[in-house]
């Protein structure tokens, strides 16, 4: 098994893929490298010798940063990106949220609130995901509502549903 964890931007590209932004690149550039779009990326891992992979995305890819401000200087906030969904039988993959929804922080303890949801379940000892995802979803959703119907979060889960997670 492996674990591939990502914590950062995510970006729609203007080419209507999902990218993973890192930080010494801009959001303006980032169709230039292939090689960080998320399908890209899934299908990389699904070719690796381990029988189940999960990965876990905690980034938005609504185009804005934590302070809401556009990633791309000077464009609407509205681009159309398609869900990124792997396609290999050995890949799982848990997203803090589609492909439009805002990821957020959870001031009160200092995390991202996929991250803490995510981690508070598997404290629980589940060893299935699909016991421990519906307890996120509904935890991050609820939260998120909470800060107001502007930072609607719904995480998703796509790939094999049913793996055992260790």
């Amino acid at each position: 098994m492996a674990y591939v964890y990502y914590a950062g931007h995510g970006v729609p590209g203007r080419d209507g893929n999902s990218y993973l932004l890192p930080a010494d690149m801009s959001a303006d550039t980032i169709h230039l490298e292939p090689s960080l779009m998320l399908n890209s990326i899934y299908q990389r891992l699904a070719q690796g010798k381990a029988s189940n992979i999960y990965v876990f995305v905690d980034s938005c890819f609504s185009g804005k940063d934590d302070r809401g401000e556009l990633l791309y200087k000077g464009v609407a906030p509205l681009l159309r990106v398609a869900s990124a969904k792997p396609v290999a039988k050995n890949l799982t993959v848990v997203t803090a949220g589609g492909a439009s929804d805002f990821a957020n922080d959870l001031e009160a303890k200092k995390q991202r609130m996929f991250t803490y949801y995510l981690i508070k379940a598997l404290e629980g000892g589940a060893t299935r995901i699909d016991s421990v995802f519906p307890q996120v979803q509904s935890q991050v959703k609820r939260a998120s509502l909470m800060k107001g119907i502007g930072y609607m979060q719904v995480p998703e889960l796509a790939g094999n549903t049913n793996a055992s997670l260790y």
